[in-house]
């Protein structure tokens, strides 16, 4: 039985699919084209008319059917283009005795507090999930997902550059580094106006139209790629979102509550010790694997780092490093390949 990745997407222009697809997906594919496994990608056109897309997604997926023939695990990345006629191209295939897998990135429902009733449709018309979290898993049974769930715990993440050094990560032991879209982080007005006492915060990520410059403790070195995680420089990782620094709150920060930030993968892939909401899903994950910091608030953080000592620190990055080295190489996602 052949293992094969499926992008199925809708055409935004050959560069802006690229950029769509995102580094979490494009790493799924890197995982998969090391282990000499098929990457199938189906692009449907943007049509006007909902109708259009579904039917030529079904035309994709006649032809691929073509092509693979019966016997094979698809891993579809999700969410997929054309949702609506998503249970049958899953019934189609399975007809050939076809395995269908569904890699989640997000549950829009979830994240929105919407109807998901589309998607709890489409993960029943899947044979396994790989989801994020424990929370995660539990909602979806909740709702009536009654397909088999695993767990991935946390995403891989491939890097062009090696681990941060280990000196230059101790001594910046009070610089924190919060890397991502900054236009949607909705705390750092917050945590611009807040006096925190002896540390910087270092920003990388498109830019919102805060005026940095205007607070000493704030710096902002521009947007990073991804690839390269040698190209952010703290001492530790910040995974919050909301918009309060005294707990990750509004759609967003509770979405924390159940999934796994790409944020995360990113600090420890660079060696970088965490700090995360102790309400987040990968809180006790986080504890067990001695990956950084868990707080209920960030007004906490200089007395909680404060705290840290040196040898402290320093065993954390180690956890940090043996951990990225796991995610540098796809091992997430080849451990749940055997599922």
């Amino acid at each position: 039985m052949s293992k094969i990745i499926v992008n199925y997407t809708l055409y935004l222009g050959t560069m802006a699919n690229k950029v769509a697809l995102g580094k979490a997906r494009q790493d799924n594919n890197k995982t998969f084209e090391r282990l000499g496994f098929p990457v199938e990608d189906l692009v449907c056109k943007n049509y006007k008319l909902p109708l259009l897309p579904n039917l030529q997604g079904l035309w994709l997926h006649v032809k691929m059917l073509a092509r693979r023939g019966g016997h094979n695990e698809f891993y579809y990345q999700y969410p997929t283009s054309a949702r609506n006629g998503f249970p049958i191209v899953a019934r189609l295939l399975q007809l050939f005795r076809n395995r269908i897998v569904l890699i989640v990135h997000d549950v829009q429902s979830l994240r929105y507090h919407r109807d998901p009733s589309q998607d709890i449709g489409i993960f029943n018309s899947a044979d396994l999930i790989i989801a994020h979290t424990e929370p995660m898993r539990q909602w979806l049974i909740d709702h009536g997902v009654k397909t088999p769930i695993v767990l991935l715990h946390i995403f891989d993440y491939y890097s062009e550059d090696d681990f941060l050094p280990v000196d230059d990560i101790v001594a910046r032991h009070n610089e924190v580094v919060f890397a991502g879209n900054l236009r949607k982080s909705e705390f750092l007005p917050a945590l611009c106006r807040h006096p925190f006492s002896g540390l910087t915060f270092n920003l990388y990520g498109l830019k919102s139209d805060i005026d940095f410059s205007s607070y000493p403790h704030i710096k902002y070195y521009g947007v990073f790629q991804g690839d390269h995680t040698g190209t952010i420089h703290g001492g530790w990782g910040l995974v919050w979102d909301g918009d309060s620094i005294t707990t990750c709150s509004g759609v967003l920060g509770d979405y924390l509550r159940y999934n796994l930030p790409h944020k995360l993968s990113l600090y420890i892939a660079a060696g970088l010790p965490v700090i995360v909401w102790s309400q987040s899903a990968v809180a006790d994950w986080v504890k067990q694997n001695r990956l950084g910091l868990v707080v209920d608030s960030l007004e906490e953080l200089p007395e909680r780092i404060a705290a840290v000592t040196e040898a402290e620190h320093r065993d954390y990055i180690a956890h940090c490093r043996e951990m990225g080295s796991r995610l540098r190489n796809g091992e997430m996602l080849k451990a749940r390949l055997n599922d």
